[in-house]
């Protein structure tokens, strides 16, 4: 399950709500940096957080290391995905992933959530799109004006072609 949507929208806190556990950073600026893929671990797991480098074998790293990854962080444009392990019941039957905001103040977000969903690479859109079983898209519950376009792009983005039903969820967060 993809989770996606605007800058502060309330991802990463729905996130942790769906899990049951806060596995996710929240903020009250953009915090989220990187593609994080929450997955079912053990207690060992559970402990540590894995990077996916771009450029590099990953590494291990305690949780509580994970700050150097968020924000406008030097380390999170080196990464490619950072998976998280937690022993909870929703991670026994689904893996989530956590992407940085839409319309983001900070260019390696948006490129990084792009890139996720392959809206700038059309080739890759179909693998990335089977991957997913779902992608939500949270939005606040106040409508903005941007809300259309961002959603007829991620309509467009996230649709594979000839498949039915979608796999595309709108969701109204922080009602």
């Amino acid at each position: 399950v993809g989770v996606v949507g605007q800058m502060r929208v309330g991802k990463s806190s729905l996130l942790n709500a769906l899990v049951g556990v806060d596995l996710a950073v929240t903020g009250v600026t953009e915090t989220t940096a990187t593609i994080n893929w929450f997955k079912f671990g053990d207690q060992a797991q559970c402990e540590r957080f894995r990077v996916v480098w771009k450029d590099r074998p990953a590494e291990e790293f305690s949780r509580n290391e994970i700050l150097h990854w968020v924000g406008d962080s030097k380390r999170a444009e080196a990464t490619k995905y950072i998976e998280f392990f937690a022993n909870s019941d929703f991670l026994r039957i689904a893996n989530i992933v956590d992407t940085p905001g839409t319309r983001s103040t900070i260019e390696s977000h948006e490129r990084t959530t792009q890139d996720f969903l392959a809206l700038r690479r059309e080739k890759e859109s179909h693998r990335e799109g089977a991957a997913a079983d779902a992608i939500l898209y949270v939005l606040m519950p106040v409508a903005r004006q941007n809300d259309q376009d961002l959603l007829k792009d991620f309509e467009s983005g996230t649709r594979i072609t000839g498949s039915y039903p979608y796999n595309s969820l709108a969701v109204m967060h922080k009602w």
